[in-house]
């Protein structure tokens, strides 16, 4: 979501000031996708010199999208890992980007550690049993079945050698077939990733703003200021929530 984010926002950017026409719509576009993404934003530092002007905002943790889980989402899709830091994060120079990057890295390592000291076993003291006497000539039920079901034990790497060796695989596949395969390649990586990413991210707040400013913004409206032009996306975006309100305003009327 965080790339998706930054791309749009990039992508307005790179028009703004071009189309004469669409610059309101661009504008409101910018605002709009300033205040529902303020704490995403502010995730990575975000400042610009063009268009409208960025305010970050006073967000408590959570408060719209300002999760330390935007940052790690990314990491866990194989076609990106950290590549979009580099590649959308326009506003940062090469020293703020490798830091993310450092951060990114170092809460990652951070949860690992926490996955694996809660699964490590409980050191117990017991006393081992003797060792009993086994009749050669007398072979145990299914003694076969030991050469079927044992398995080879997994290489353990550590959560450090996880990460490096995650990075540097070059086998491109959508998140889901990519852990699933590697699943015991990365055991504590995928553990993570089954945390993280149990519900995908979706664009949809986005994608919706769009198609409601772009009914609204006609060419016969082209002169619609952006203030004029945010509100009427607002209303439309929130028509329900509007709706309610006037019922509870209409009831409260009645009733006292």
């Amino acid at each position: 979501m965080l790339p998706l984010t930054l791309g749009l926002i990039n992508g307005l950017l790179e028009v703004f000031g071009t189309l004469p026409y669409a610059n309101a719509l661009i504008n409101a576009l910018l605002e709009s996708m300033y205040e529902c993404f303020n704490g995403l934003l502010q995730l990575v530092q975000y400042t610009t010199s063009k268009g409208p002007t960025f305010i970050a905002q006073e967000l408590a943790d959570g408060g719209k999208f300002k999760d330390m889980f935007y940052l790690l989402a990314p990491f866990f899709d194989p076609t990106i890992k950290n590549e979009w830091i580099h590649g959308d994060c326009h506003h940062l120079n090469d020293n703020d980007r490798e830091a993310l990057k450092q951060q990114i890295e170092s809460v990652i390592l951070e949860e690992l550690l926490s996955i694996q000291q809660s699964k490590a076993p409980i050191a117990r003291s017991v006393e081992p049993l003797p060792p009993q006497p086994v009749d050669q000539k007398r072979p145990k039920l299914l003694s076969y079945k030991a050469s079927v079901v044992e398995k080879a034990p997994a290489v353990v790497k550590s959560p450090r050698e996880e990460i490096t060796h995650y990075l540097s695989c070059t086998d491109i596949l959508d998140p889901e077939a990519f852990w699933y395969k590697y699943k015991r390649t990365y055991p504590l990586l995928f553990e993570l990733y089954l945390k993280v990413l149990c519900v995908v991210a979706s664009g949809s707040l986005v994608e919706r703003v769009f198609s409601v400013a772009g009914i609204l913004f006609r060419p016969r409206r082209s002169r619609m200021s952006a203030k004029v032009l945010s509100v009427l996306v607002f209303l439309k975006c929130n028509i329900d929530i509007f709706q309610v309100f006037c019922r509870v305003l209409l009831f409260c009327s009645i009733v006292f």
